[in-house]
This record gives C-alpha cells, structure tokens and sequence, in this order.
C-alpha cells in the first residue's frame, strides 16, 4: 500500500475532480440526484473531514480528540442511512489509484475516417486512439451533425470540412499532400498510421481539439493553421 501515499497529496481540486467522476456526479442531472448535502459530505471526508464535527478525522493510532464518536444516524444516502465508517483508509487509496490508472490507460482521443481511408482504422487503434467509421453512405451534413464535434475528421478532401469546421467545432488532419495512404494493419508497418499520430501529440491537438487544420506531408514540413 505504500505506493498509494501520494495520493493525498493532491490538491483538493484535483481530488474534487477525480471523485466527481468516479462517483459520475459531474452532470448536473447526477449531482441532482445525489444532493448538494451528500455532495458536501463527500467531499469533506475526501479531505479527512468529519461533516458531523469539522475537525479532522484522526489517523489509526491517533487520539481523536473527543471524548465520543459523532453520530451518522441523521446522514441520508436516497433513502437508507450511512453506516459504514468512511475514514480515508489504504483501501480507498487504493480504489482512487486504481481509477487513476483507469483513465490513464483510456483512448488519447478520438478520431473520424472520411470515406477510402477506412483502411488505416486498425493501425490507429493500435496507437491507442478511438477510432470512429461514419456508416455506409452517411451524408456529410450527417456525420457533421452526430459524429464530428470535439473529435477529429481525418480526410483526403480537407476542402469539403474547411468552411464547417468552426461551427460544427472538430478538427482536420489533410491527407490529400501524401503520395499514398498506407492501410498496414500493423502500426508499426503503417507510415501513414505513424505520422498522423506523432503529429497529433506534437502539435498538441489532442488538446486543442478542434478549428484547426493540420496538412501533412511526407517530408515531415507539416503545415497547422487555425480555423476561425
């Protein structure tokens, strides 16, 4: 467990953050749900607090400081009564970290295929990034509408996504200055697969996300422009 120490190091907005999602509370509909007073006591026990009292909750083996264990027969959970202690033990360290590392292994972005390069989506899975097929004969106004907002288009016919791209917000990475598009299911072998995700990461579009236009080329002089 010891590992798991730097954990609560964390600033408590970070930590705010990271409970927030694993306890899906960041909708409002969610947060709605659960109830600002439970949202509070959530967050107070994450920073070692006892809602109950105010005073920090004592390590195993420290004296608390009271004479007797606040009661939590008046905290609601929806209904039922928390009964559980929720002292920030190893074992919740160790549920924090394990979400951390959850989230560190999911997609580093997500991308959308135009039509003829449905070849390269193997290799770019393979990269660790999501890759999305628009269906068989789905308009472009469609794909635009359902599929392209805060992702990525990678196309060979950046004209057709340039004018829209500012106000349907995604990116485009053109493929149109390339020689060939090499479809190699394994990126490794996929020149294509390679190029387009190192450019990804150097130019920090994954970030940045969308109104932009990368232009790539073999010669490695890409060309990024914004899009307004």
């Amino acid at each position: 467990m010891k590992m798991f120490k730097w954990i609560p190091r964390l600033g408590h907005r970070m930590v705010d953050w990271l409970y927030e999602s694993i306890l899906g509370i960041t909708s409002p509909t969610n947060a709605a749900k659960i109830g600002p007073d439970r949202l509070r006591e959530i967050k107070l026990r994450i920073h070692g607090i006892d809602p109950a009292t105010g005073r920090k909750i004592p390590k195993a083996g420290q004296p608390c400081g009271c004479s007797e264990t606040p009661s939590r027969e008046g905290i609601q959970t929806g209904g039922g009564t928390l009964e559980e202690p929720m002292n920030v033990n190893d074992a919740q360290r160790l549920s924090i970290a394990k979400q951390i590392v959850a989230r560190r292994t999911m997609a580093r972005g997500v991308v959308v295929l135009d039509e003829n390069l449905f070849g390269l989506e193997t290799a770019l899975r393979a990269a660790n990034i999501k890759v999305v097929v628009p269906a068989s004969g789905m308009k472009d106004e469609k794909i635009e509408d359902d599929l392209l907002f805060h992702r990525i288009v990678i196309t060979r016919n950046p004209a057709e996504f340039v004018d829209d791209a500012p106000l349907f917000e995604y990116g485009i990475v053109a493929l149109d200055q390339l020689a060939l598009v090499d479809c190699s299911p394994e990126y490794r072998e996929n020149k294509t697969a390679q190029m387009i995700s190192k450019a990804l990461s150097q130019y920090g579009l994954w970030v940045k996300g969308a109104k932009f236009l990368l232009v790539l080329r073999d010669d490695g002089n890409h060309e990024l422009s914004e899009l307004n």
